[in-house]
């Protein structure tokens, strides 16, 4: 191949390698191979922690709603009541919201589903109330309908994808079509000029003019701080100021909507993150342990405060330079592999070892980049899928190369 042919193939197929790394970014579900926890596995065996992205202090007050359910009764479609079924009691909820706006709160994540043919007697006073209060977020979700009577602009998605191969949590999409997340509802009004992450052509996307990603892994660095776990990978929340809805905040004992001395006043909330949520059964599987939800969209929202969706464009470049080499590498007539099979003398088996040889140099190569990124930044990004596929690229074009080469010889 000739110098010229084989420099333009390099950056060619290095661009369209870099934009389809940039693709997988942004794809909301984790990488085909599972590589973002063997990223961070890899890193903490090294002990190459980044830098800790936020810190604790004592900016959120967290309402469990676990202890405060009340029945409610399911009818058939003929109007015969079929039994009853537990939802968040919505008459302390309303309290609490009463409560709430008599103070200077900072924003409330309200992580509690009001469903679609629930209905309550507090129903009109509390999504009324809502509507009134400013800095306030409800979740929606795509597997359930939400009630009618909730306004939109108060409610935000909190939904995650999986894959078969991982089904716990890892990334996080901020948005999903014109569908915008919980915690990006909060940047959008808590955030520097109320950035926003814009979508463009299809596939880039931007906050403020940066280049960002509208999916990320969690890096978890709050859940890292509030949880603690037992020997049986349970948690439980530490280092931070955790109340349950209705003995602690209201005030009211258990079977009854009476007030008495509640724990917390007004000035309780004031400047903080208030979390309402059910921290015992909302509880998702990550990569750090078993996380409660209402956690998980916190984290969620202070990775978009801390810039961790923004895409460094010197770490694009560097990609880009990276990659180019590897593809003048694969373009060469000798291949590093072959001193290393030279020995074996079945066909199969050196076809066998050689590709090994050869995924293990590319994934190994971009493990490597994965982790200095993780190490020098706290940002995860999945390159090693990346290296299986020019594992696969150096195959089909040395074999190519192989067998053009022997029909020559045979002309000859």
């Amino acid at each position: 191949m000739k110098t010229t042919t084989r420099i333009i193939i390099s950056l060619v197929g290095a661009l369209l390698l870099l934009v389809s790394s940039y693709a997988q970014f942004n794809s909301p579900k984790p990488g085909p191979l599972g590589n973002e926890k063997k990223i961070i596995a890899t890193a903490d065996r090294l002990k190459l922690s980044p830098k800790q992205h936020v810190s604790y202090d004592d900016s959120i007050v967290m309402i469990d709603v676990h202890y405060d359910k009340t029945l409610l009764p399911v009818y058939d479609s003929t109007g015969y009541c079929l039994g009853t079924t537990p939802i968040t009691d919505r008459g302390k909820i309303l309290a609490l919201l009463r409560q709430l706006q008599q103070s200077n709160y900072r924003y409330i994540i309200m992580d509690v589903f009001f469903e679609q043919g629930d209905v309550t007697p507090y129903d009109s006073a509390l999504f009324a109330l809502i509507d009134d209060m400013d800095r306030i977020i409800i979740p929606i979700h795509n597997f359930a309908r939400q009630n009618s009577l909730i306004p939109i602009e108060k409610t935000g998605l909190a939904d995650y994808e999986t894959t078969k191969k991982e089904s716990s949590f890892l990334k996080f999409p901020y948005i999903v079509g014109s569908t915008a997340s919980i915690p990006l509802k909060m940047y959008q009004q808590l955030g520097p000029n109320h950035s926003t992450i814009q979508r463009h052509s299809g596939l880039f996307y931007t906050d403020a003019g940066h280049l960002c990603r509208r999916s990320v892994f969690l890096v978890m660095d709050m859940a890292k701080m509030l949880t603690e776990y037992d020997g049986e990978d349970n948690y439980y929340i530490a280092n931070a100021d955790r109340y349950t809805l209705g003995y602690d905040a209201l005030g009211m004992p258990p079977d009854t909507n009476e007030m008495a001395f509640p724990l917390l006043d007004t000035r309780s909330y004031d400047g903080k993150y208030v979390i309402i949520g059910d921290f015992e059964d909302d509880v998702h599987n990550t990569y750090r342990g078993s996380q409660p939800g209402p956690l998980i969209l916190f984290n969620a929202f202070l990775a978009l405060l801390h810039g961790q969706h923004h895409v460094s464009i010197l770490f694009l470049l560097i990609l880009y330079v990276i990659y180019t080499i590897l593809f003048w590498i694969l373009l060469g007539k000798q291949k590093l592999k072959d001193s290393l099979v030279r020995g074996i003398r079945n066909p199969v088996v050196k076809r066998l070892t050689a590709t090994i040889v050869s995924l293990i140099s590319y994934t190994l190569l971009l493990e490597v980049v994965c982790v200095i990124t993780y190490w020098r930044t706290g940002k995860v990004y999945d390159l090693i899928t990346i290296g299986a596929i020019f594992t696969i690229l150096s195959n089909i074009y040395h074999y190519t190369y192989d067998v053009v080469q022997i029909q020559k010889n045979k002309l000859l």
